[in-house]
């Protein structure tokens, strides 16, 4: 207040502008939302050329819309019904706003009702106007990543809006999920080893081999290894996330019958993998094998380039907008 009144803007309308016009809740809300953004979909629009404002242009953008409409409302909403920063600033009866104009009809025994309720019926017309323009940008349905039984039932029971699951393998009823046939993927891996070869094999994913997803990859690649006469043992089935790679490539490699071949739920552990590998002296592909999942933008500039099993994510996001 002290530094609007030294800088002469008592009594004008700069002095209510120009604190709108920078919110913190509004920088902290778009980084949020901006962190939520996929960074796949940077790395394709680099891997096109894409330089940082062309990026920043066409995809997060586009994609932030919905996030800013949402501050636009709240920073509209906290402005037009402020009074204790107008009531400060503007002195003038002629140049207040509606907000702090609303009392003057409360007299110190009267209250004039009349005056009252048409003026507060003005005041909510421009709120009027601002939801018929944004309304298209309220959440009007909702997607969801690879949710377990218990997160789906409490998000129906919290959001009554149309809901997507992708990649949720789940027993309650009524969910639409959008994924692909993870089970199929994880034989194609299985298939690949047998056509190179490769007898001693071992599958390592995430911690929650309980998960949908992944037990549907694990089941297809022993499927198809059982029916080539390769059964895997539980000592072959790894959780990547509760041993050190180094150690577990120590493990799995370097003893009296060495697996040769690793298949990983994940481009992202595979890439744990080459790094441990090349850290005990393991050589990819004379010494070891691995196949990943999904077939990150980077899986083709790893040294050498990954073999994994691709995924199209874009067609699988387009196919859950779609059905919403």
């Amino acid at each position: 207040y002290t530094m609007f009144v030294k800088a002469g803007l008592q009594d004008s309308y700069l002095s209510l502008v120009i604190p709108s016009m920078v919110s913190g809740f509004g920088i902290f809300m778009m980084k949020q939302h901006m962190e939520s953004i996929p960074n796949e979909l940077i790395e394709a629009a680099r891997i096109d050329g894409s330089n940082e404002f062309q990026i920043f242009h066409k995809q997060i953008l586009p994609l932030s819309k919905n996030g800013i409409s949402a501050i636009a409302i709240f920073q509209f909403l906290w402005v037009w019904e402020d009074y204790l920063w107008p009531y400060l600033m503007i002195d003038s009866e002629a140049k207040q706003l509606l907000a702090v104009g609303l009392t003057t009809f409360n007299g110190r025994y009267t209250t004039d009702y009349g005056g009252l309720f048409a003026a507060t019926s003005i005041s909510i017309l421009p709120v009027i106007l601002v939801y018929v323009i944004f309304q298209r940008r309220f959440v009007a349905g909702a997607v969801f990543l690879g949710m377990f039984d218990d997160n789906i039932r409490q998000i129906q029971e919290d959001n009554p809006i149309p809901l997507i699951f992708t990649d949720s393998y789940s027993s309650v009823r009524k969910i639409i999920n959008v994924g692909i046939d993870d089970y199929e993927g994880g034989r194609l891996a299985a298939r690949h080893f047998l056509e190179m070869g490769h007898t001693r094999l071992a599958f390592i994913g995430p911690r929650a081999l309980g998960n949908g997803l992944v037990m549907h990859r694990l089941q297809g690649f022993c499927a198809c290894l059982r029916e080539a006469g390769v059964v895997l043992s539980q000592d072959q089935i790894v959780n990547f996330e509760d041993e050190n790679p180094q150690e577990l490539l120590r493990r799995l490699c370097c003893g009296e019958n060495p697996v040769t071949g690793i298949f990983t739920t994940a481009d992202s552990c595979a890439q744990d993998l080459y790094f441990a590998a090349s850290r005990i002296g393991l050589k990819i592909p004379e010494d070891l094998s691995i196949i990943g999942f999904d077939d990150l933008p980077g899986s083709a500039r790893m040294v050498p380039p990954l073999t994994t099993v691709r995924q199209d994510v874009f067609k699988k996001a387009a196919g859950a907008w779609e059905l919403l």
